[in-house]
């Protein structure tokens, strides 16, 4: 009889263990919410074992199942099928950022963060990972932190797994942005800002803060898709072990992500000298050029020029920017900084700005730097 009980005994410890074990292994969820309580973020360890994320903006599912991890260079995805949530906390952050200059004075850097340390349930490998997450009251933000002093990645498996085909505009450098189009639409790699219109009340758009390490963020998507992965390529996370930040910013109206300052707060603040800058508004040629004002016509001439100099003197503007081609094509290796184009012009001009207390910048590229000594060039200015 004892012995039968001994038995027994282990045969009850045995099942208490793979109970307990097997509720490790079913599905779980954890939630977020913004400070306002209008956005809100889950993330879910499914019953078979892959953990994903979903976004909401009220009662609104903006982004549906998503993947996250990684691929790393051992062949091992991260977290695995066996992986658990070991711990979780949350907690609230409320405080405030000085920036040196912008448009306030004082930036309320406010938010919820929700962390979830990934482990694998046998303990048998050293990798760990955490799951770090925050809302704003415009946006959500998650990132990918390591224990370990050096974390060798693959390839990264975050995905944007929208719930409707929505209207997208994607960023496309000095060219005209891309879009509208539909997400159904897209076959190829797209840049952020990748600006989406859920509906007219409702914007998101993604972006990404704080890279250490690794590419710019580019995002792919197939044909037929309603969804982003991201294109990313093999790299070694050594500093602060940490992934970029994963932005999501979202508003009811445009103007809210125009006026977000979520990208700024996610970035750590640079430990600097900043007593030197100067900070101030400008008019620049460039953008104005072409302008049509009643009968007239701006360009990047001195007739402009004067004209740029009263505006940025009446408004209390700190000077005027003139860009590329003043001196002659920017390109082309003759273009002389000193004597070229319209060097008298513009000699010209910054005596006169100085008569009504604005400023000028000059441009100058490699090209001039480079085909005329730079040491006369500086005092030519100096000069002027």
């Amino acid at each position: 009889m004892f012995l039968q009980s001994k038995v027994w005994i282990r045969v009850l410890g045995v099942l208490m263990f793979a109970l307990m074990n097997i509720g490790h292994m079913k599905g779980v969820e954890y939630s977020l919410l913004s400070p306002d309580g209008k956005l809100e973020v889950r993330f879910v360890r499914t019953d078979k074992g892959t953990f994903e994320y979903k976004f909401s903006m009220g009662n609104k599912l903006v982004i549906d199942s998503s993947p996250i991890g990684y691929y790393m260079t051992n062949g091992n995805k991260i977290p695995g099928n066996d992986w658990i949530i070991a711990n979780h906390s949350k907690r609230m952050s409320k405080s405030v950022w000085k920036p040196v200059w912008g448009k306030r004075e004082v930036v309320p850097d406010v938010f919820n963060e929700l962390s979830l340390e990934l482990a694998p349930q046998s303990g048998s490998e050293k990798t760990k990972l955490s799951f770090v997450v925050r809302l704003y009251n415009d946006g959500l933000a998650f990132r990918y932190e390591f224990p370990e002093k050096q974390v060798d990645i693959q390839s990264e498996l975050t995905g944007f797994c929208f719930a409707a085909d929505y209207t997208a505009w994607s960023y496309n450098g000095e060219n005209a942005n891309i879009g509208p189009e539909k997400l159904s639409d897209i076959d190829g790699i797209r840049r952020p800002v990748v600006l989406l219109e859920v509906d007219p009340k409702c914007y998101v758009a993604i972006h990404e803060a704080d890279l250490r390490a690794g590419n710019p963020l580019r995002l792919i998507s197939g044909k037929g898709d309603q969804s982003f992965m991201i294109e990313s390529s093999p790299v070694t996370l050594s500093e602060e072990n940490c992934s970029p930040w994963r932005v999501v910013m979202a508003g009811d109206k445009l103007g809210t992500l125009v006026d977000s300052h979520i990208i700024e707060l996610l970035n750590p603040e640079p430990q600097m000298d900043f007593s030197w800058v100067k900070p101030g508004v400008y008019v620049w040629d460039w953008r104005i050029d072409g302008a049509i004002v009643e009968d007239f016509t701006y360009s990047m001439t001195y007739p402009s020029w004067v004209r740029m100099v009263d505006f940025a003197s009446k408004q209390g503007f700190k000077g005027l920017v003139l860009d590329a081609n003043w001196y002659g094509p920017e390109h082309e290796s003759e273009s002389d900084p000193m004597k070229g184009g319209q060097a008298q012009d513009v000699r010209k001009i910054i005596q006169y700005a100085k008569s009504r207390g604005v400023g000028i910048w000059l441009y100058l590229n490699d090209v001039g730097g480079r085909n005329f000594p730079i040491s006369e060039t500086l005092k030519l200015y100096h000069d002027w």
